[in-house]
């Protein structure tokens, strides 16, 4: 009897634990049209292919999953629990449900905010810094998605700016010009941070402090308004000598760069350990996915997407392809 117990309760703990991954793994509920499938999505990547589609499955078996809209314009921010969606008419939100991809509406139009050339996210994803190169100037929208809220614009340091960066306290701003990059608190006064050709710059999780990586610099740098945490935070593997991308873990433990030829670099900031990763070409742009140390790697053109999932010592790299839906399944 004692054995027969014994059984019957690791069967109960055994069908709890494939119950709870199960979930994790899919989900599949009952429409209008049968039955339908949807996969987790590691994150959304938006392209003139696509539209703005999910990567679905997991980091090793993912595909791109079918474009949830079509628009002029989308941003997705850190962690992409909405993505930011521009046309002539103006700028609105979409929350992007974390199982099934729901779209739904939660602002009005934030017309002021449309037309910018660069646009970057704080960590959390709450502030939007925006530049327009016409104007020379400089756009903080805090609040998003659901109460945005847009600040007066103010000019930028110099004209033609490149790598732009905002911290979590709507306040910091980060701004490269002219063989510069420049910082701006709340006072909106620009003050010279770090001198070199910056090609990205990314703000660390509820701090005023930053990574920077430079044009034909193997470097990763720290910039802060406290002179004490200024100074060389990594270096990136042998060969990897032209960065022009970065991102940050939720965490703040992890930072990845790319190059567009190549190349990956996992920088362990807590251990200053650079992880070399081979993924394809033509990779610009790299987000935080979903997950807290999920990347993603966005490509030029038709390209698909690449996922890396941090890991001390040991990330990893995979892609994610383009498959036909099968026949009779409804995906959404």
């Amino acid at each position: 009897m004692f054995g027969r117990k014994s059984l019957l309760l690791m069967l109960l703990v055994g069908l709890s634990q494939l119950s709870s991954a199960a979930d994790r793994k899919a989900a599949i509920r009952e429409g209008a049209s049968g039955a339908s499938i949807a996969s987790p999505v590691v994150g959304y990547f938006w392209s003139q292919t696509d539209g703005i589609a999910p990567i679905e499955g997991v980091a090793g078996a993912a595909h791109v999953g079918h474009a949830l809209s079509a628009t002029d314009r989308v941003a997705l921010p850190p962690g992409q629990a909405y993505a930011w969606m521009e046309s002539p008419g103006g700028v609105w939100f979409l929350v992007l449900d974390e199982v099934h991809g729901q779209r739904t509406v939660v602002s009005d139009t934030v017309a002021a905010a449309t037309g910018s050339d660069t646009i970057s996210f704080s960590p959390n994803g709450s502030v939007a810094v925006l530049y327009f190169r016409s104007s020379s100037q400089v756009q903080i929208v805090s609040g998003l998605p659901d109460s945005p809220q847009g600040t007066v614009r103010f000019r930028a340091p110099q004209s033609d700016c490149g790598a732009l960066a905002v911290a979590d306290d709507a306040a910091t701003v980060l701004l490269a010009c002219g063989g510069n990059l420049y910082s701006a608190a709340a006072d909106r006064v620009w003050r010279p941070a770090i001198p070199g050709q910056v090609a990205a710059a990314a703000f660390l999780p509820g701090s005023s402090d930053a990574l920077a990586i430079m044009t034909g610099d193997a470097a990763v740098y720290g910039v802060s308004l406290d002179s004490r945490n200024l100074g060389v935070r990594a270096q990136l593997p042998n060969g990897m000598n032209d960065p022009v991308s970065l991102a940050v873990s939720s965490d703040g433990r992890f930072a990845l760069a790319i190059d567009g030829d190549g190349n990956a670099a996992q920088l362990d900031l807590a251990t200053s350990q650079a992880t070399l990763l081979k993924v394809a070409q033509g990779m610009r742009t790299v987000v935080r996915g979903r997950d807290a140390s999920t990347f993603l790697l966005l490509p030029d053109g038709e390209g698909v997407p690449w996922i890396v999932e941090a890991r001390p010592g040991n990330p990893s790299a995979s892609f994610a392809p383009r498959i036909p839906p099968a026949p009779g399944v409804s995906q959404f």
